[in-house]
């Protein structure tokens, strides 16, 4: 400025001793205003932004660090950085959003969202300095020069929104703005890459993990039909055998899958990527394949089912847990315990691979079903009480009074055991095996989370000790159960009832410990959402009744057709059992999430009765109380039509009815539950079964009534042909008759004109 003047100064001191012509002059003097104009211009720009300055040098400050570097830090380091960074960026991103669509209309705000750009900016670059200390070179030099890229872009979008702040009407100035936000925003994400490159193999792993869930989520659903042997799966006429080696061949992979996990833990994250994104691959085909496989045993088979889908739910919860194995291996080589978790983890996904595979095998083998199955729940038992002291998650929390519930589980579930080892028949140890290894798990999970909501250690500590107590006394029994099914003998049977015993002792230990847990918190079952839960479950048991009901009915005794196929009354009948069925997994499913909302604090445990889970409650009450009356109904309807006492059109008409009780319940259910999550993904699934059996129940109706009409329709032309037939046999039957005489007639004729020529 300074020289400016001075050469302004000057230009004055040569004008006035100038003798220089007229047009000179004039150019000179137009240089002048030229630098007056363009520093009075570059003075404005800089006042534009002045309210903005501070900020800035903060930023090129900040981006300055970011090239500073750090001492070495241990990998082990990495993730939490990487996590910090991630989070600071995708809050850079967000702000540059919203200045985008702020631009034009509310540019007041362009300052205080600036602010957060830095403040998002400075968080990014203190974080990111630690993710690229903790890292190889081949790894941080790209995070580094994109935090230094995204740094560039902070300084420009920050210096843009001063301008409009200054320049509210310049349109020029606003797109400006918004070109710099959306390059703020493309740096933000080329910096979250580079940071989620770092930790490639991590991501995979929770993505694999993710997907795991999901197919185990999935598979509860599909026991739960397979349980009432509800299976829903299209028409094929493939048999098991066809499936058999598809079986063996995942199977395979899933273990070639193990070892590359295993080895690829102590790798390089690209490596743990593949092997962790292949294992989830494999895993969701293994599970398809066990899916289409139980569904060829037929509905007449649900324990065989159940057994098959349990044994592939076996195999994705341990990978579930050796993917998570393998990520913590990830994040710190160095940790001998985490090797060491990483190694069981290994084992017992093998492990889990030949259970599998020695069930598969028993399924067409009948004389080892029951042995076999007995022996996988023992296994999985024993599995499942290792997690049993595992860390618990702060989400996962039940009540005293679910775990008291779930110990009658455990008490119905050792009545069967011992049944089932007395009698010694197949199906009913493979129902017992099923029945106990439910049992016991829903105990267990139930017994962590109510040890997660314990006041002191040493009681949350001793619910956890009579859980293992009561798991391990079961898997005992089993133990006696399995070895009574290979060898029976009077001893085992009496070791059945020692075992059994230990059980229900167990069982009240741990009703104690729940009783404990209660203290002065117990609310009465007769609450809001108690009220809930018991109705769905009266409902379930309800329909259960009525199903089993139907299970004893018989067509009308009438002459069979030469086919095999099956008569009208009996497609109604199986059609119907198969709508009470679908109706009663939708009920238990309904019921299960309803505790969950409860649990995850969606739904208040006490509401009032005038609130809106309170009314939400009632509603639900409401919808299961129609489904039971409905299904009911129904049931009552098909017993009438097959005797004979009532018309096709009432049983069509109570099959709408439970269509719609489900929808209603359905809608209830749907009003709290999480659009995306597995408990909507259950209750579509549920509901589709329902519509589904409904469907065919009323084709079958509206296919017989066709067939009716159709068959009247040509016994009516029957009739009618019959009796032309008739007629015409008249007619001819008359004919011969007029003929006969005719030809008599010319005989007699004959005879006399003989006898008239003899006289002549």
């Amino acid at each position: 400025m300074a020289l400016v003047d001075q050469q302004q100064t000057n230009g004055e001191v040569v004008h006035e001793k100038s003798t220089l012509s007229p047009d000179i002059e004039e150019t000179v003097q137009g240089i002048l205003e030229g630098i007056e104009d363009l520093l009075a211009s570059l003075e404005e720009s800089a006042s534009e932004y002045e309210i903005v300055a501070p900020l800035l040098d903060e930023i090129t400050k900040a981006t300055h660090t970011v090239s500073d570097p750090l001492p070495k830090i241990d990998s082990a380091e990495f993730p939490p950085y990487q996590t910090s960074s991630i989070q600071a960026a995708n809050g850079i991103l967000r702000t540059a959003q919203d200045m985008i669509t702020k631009a034009h209309s509310f540019e007041e705000q362009l300052v205080p969202l600036s602010e957060n750009v830095w403040d998002g900016y400075r968080a990014f670059a203190s974080s990111v300095r630690g993710a690229i200390a903790s890292t190889v070179p081949k790894v941080g030099e790209p995070i580094q020069s994109s935090a230094v890229e995204l740094g560039q872009a902070c300084f420009g979008l920050v210096k843009a929104a001063g301008i409009v702040h200054g320049s509210p009407n310049d349109n020029l100035r606003k797109k400006e703005l918004i070109d710099n936000a959306r390059t703020a925003c493309d740096k933000a994400n080329q910096a979250i890459s580079a940071l989620r490159a770092g930790a490639k193999g991590t991501q995979a792993c929770i993505d694999a993990g993710v997907t795991v869930s999901s197919i185990i989520s999935d598979l509860d659903t599909t026991m739960t039909f397979a349980s009432v042997g509800s299976i829903v799966s299209e028409p094929t006429d493939e048999s098991f055998a066809d499936h058999r080696e598809s079986i063996r061949e995942e199977a395979k992979n899933l273990v070639e899958n193990t070892k590359a996990l295993t080895t690829a833990a102590v790798g390089d994250q690209e490596k743990l990527a593949e092997a962790a994104l292949a294992s989830a691959e494999t895993m969701t085909r293994l599970a398809d394949v066990m899916k289409h496989a139980a569904a060829t045993l037929g509905g007449d088979d649900p324990e065989g089912q159940t057994m098959l889908i349990n044994a592939v739910k076996d195999i994705a919860s341990s990978l579930d847990v050796l993917i998570a194995a393998a990520r913590m291996v990830s994040d710190d080589k160095t940790d001998k315990d985490k090797m060491t978790s990483l190694h069981d983890a290994a084992k017992t996904m093998v492990m889990n691979v030949t259970s599998l595979l020695k069930t598969v095998k028993s399924v067409e083998d009948e004389a080892t079903r029951g042995p076999r199955a007995a022996e996988a729940t023992v296994d999985a038992i024993s599995q499942e009480i290792k997690i049993l002291y595992n860390p618990i998650p702060p989400d996962q929390t039940a009540s005293p009074d679910q775990l008291i519930r779930s110990t009658k589980q455990v008490t119905l579930a050792t009545a069967k055991a011992v049944g089932a080892g007395n009698t010694c028949k197949q199906e009913d140890i493979v129902a017992a095996s099923n029945a106990g290894r439910q049992a016991v798990f829903q105990m267990l999970y139930a017994c962590r989370g109510v040890a997660n909501t314990a006041k002191t250690p040493e009681l949350k500590e001793k619910t956890l000790q009579a859980g293992e107590k009561c798991a391990n006394s079961f898997k005992s029994l089993m133990v006696e159960v399995h070895l009574n099914a290979k060898q029976p003998s009077a001893d085992r049977k009496e070791k059945l009832a020692e075992e059994s015993k230990k059980v229900a002792a167990s069982v009240s230990g741990l009703v104690q410990a729940a009783e404990i847990l209660k203290g002065t918190e117990w609310r009465d079952s007769n609450d809001n959402d108690m009220s809930a839960e018991n109705e769905l479950m009266n409902a379930a048991n309800a329909i259960e009744a009525a199903a089993k009901k139907l299970s004893s009915l018989r067509p009308r005794a009438k002459a069979r057709e030469a086919d095999d196929t099956l008569t009208f009354e009996e497609q109604i009948l199986e059609a119907t059992k198969a709508i009470a069925n679908a109706t009663s997994v939708l009920v238990k499913i309904a019921s299960n999430a309803q505790k969950q909302l409860i649990e995850e604090g969606k739904v208040n445990a006490t509401p009032a009765m005038n609130s809106a889970d309170g009314m939400w409650s009632r509603q639900l009450i409401g919808a299961a109380r129609k489904v039971a009356v409905s299904t009911q109904s129904m049931c009552e309807s098909a017993h009438s039509l097959v005797q004979g006492e009532t018309s096709q059109a009432k049983l069509v008409t109570s099959a709408r009815q439970v269509s719609a009780s489900t929808s209603d319940l359905l809608k209830a259910c749907k009003t709290k539950q999480d659009i995306f999550g597995d408990g909507m993904r259950r209750l579509e699934a549920a509901g589709n079964a329902v519509q589904k059996a409904t469907n065919s129940l009323v084709e079958a109706a509206q296919m017989n009534e066709a067939q009716a009409e159709d068959e009247e329709i040509a016994q009516r032309k029957d009739y009618k042909m019959t009796g032309i037939f008739a007629k015409e046999v008249e007619a001819q039957e008359l004919i011969l008759k007029k003929e006969k005489e005719l030809e008599e007639a010319k005989k007699r004729l004959e005879m006399i004109k003989k006898a008239k020529g003899v006289r002549s």
